[in-house]
């Protein structure tokens, strides 16, 4: 179990989360320094394996992933190499990843018992530069970003060994189907279904009306440049953000490896954003 502490997130809900997890499984793991934010001063009420890292529990069956959809990112980046399918429980406010919620927890868990599930594979966006810490690809997006509030920034964009286009603006978005949903989404980009393998450009804050979000193909290598006043810029990958030099080139691929995650037989794609989304909610149908 992995997560991290959000406002609706309490002590209380994680010993009910961890006790219904012992009732239908055999062996629990919790990632210490979860647990250490969630329940230090406080006095467990259950026995439970403190794990560092994901490899102390590569005999796991499954990495629940409690918060809300940036915790299910940092679940992503914590497992790293191990082939473990991941599920969300959603203890934040939206939810597209993290799409179950607590009070259907013991459903889940037997759902997973009775093999009720299917395991999706999710591409992920790699950087190649060891420019972070923990890992260098993504499951939602990979961003450039303007650090001065004043100026815009100027991106050259190539796909493959075609130069794209010159973006001026705040910023740009190289997003995963999974990270469509995002900012992405928030910028005006397109919603991909998740098991399709592509990426979508989309501008932040464009200078160029012409400038719209693009799909293209996940087997191209996209390539930016970026030119600023300030002579730097701010790179993300998920919740990940550092500041870099424009001398620096950014050089990103589909992932020679996708990410396992888990989708319950009532939980698909469509029916979560259409429901996240409220799509073909009209007030006016309730005054007839």
């Amino acid at each position: 179990m992995h997560g991290h502490r959000t406002k609706l997130f309490t002590y209380q809900m994680l010993v009910n989360i961890v006790g219904l997890c012992l009732k239908h499984c055999e062996k629990v793991y919790v990632c210490s320094s979860f647990y250490r934010e969630m329940a230090e001063g406080e006095s467990f009420p259950y026995n439970v394996t403190l794990v560092d890292t994901c490899k102390e529990a590569a005999d796991s069956d499954f990495l629940i992933s409690v918060g809300g959809d940036g915790s299910f990112l940092s679940s992503v980046a914590f497992s790293k190499d191990e082939d473990i399918p991941v599920i969300g429980i959603n203890t934040g406010r939206l939810g597209f990843l993290s799409n179950a919620d607590t009070d259907e927890l013991e459903g889940v868990l037997q759902d997973l018992k009775q093999g009720k599930y299917t395991i999706e594979y999710r591409m992920l966006a790699q950087l190649h530069a060891p420019l972070f810490a923990r890992c260098n690809y993504a499951l939602n997006d990979i961003m450039v970003h303007r650090t001065d509030v004043s100026g815009m920034i100027a991106i050259d964009v190539w796909a493959g060994d075609v130069f794209l286009n010159s973006y001026w603006g705040d910023g740009l978005i190289i997003a995963t189907p999974t990270g469509s949903t995002a900012y992405s989404l928030s910028c005006g980009g397109p919603i991909l279904d998740p098991e399709m393998e592509a990426f979508v450009i989309t501008p932040i804050a464009s200078h160029t009306l012409t400038a719209r979000p693009i799909v293209i193909d996940a087997n191209k290598e996209i390539k930016i440049k970026v030119i600023s006043r300030t002579n730097d810029f701010m790179l993300s990958k998920d919740s990940d953000m550092i500041k870099i030099s424009t001398e620096n080139q950014i050089n990103i691929t589909k992932h020679t490896k996708g990410v396992k995650t888990v989708r319950l037989q009532h939980k698909d794609f469509y029916t979560i954003i259409s429901d996240k989304l409220m799509w073909g909610v009209d007030k006016r149908k309730l005054l007839f």
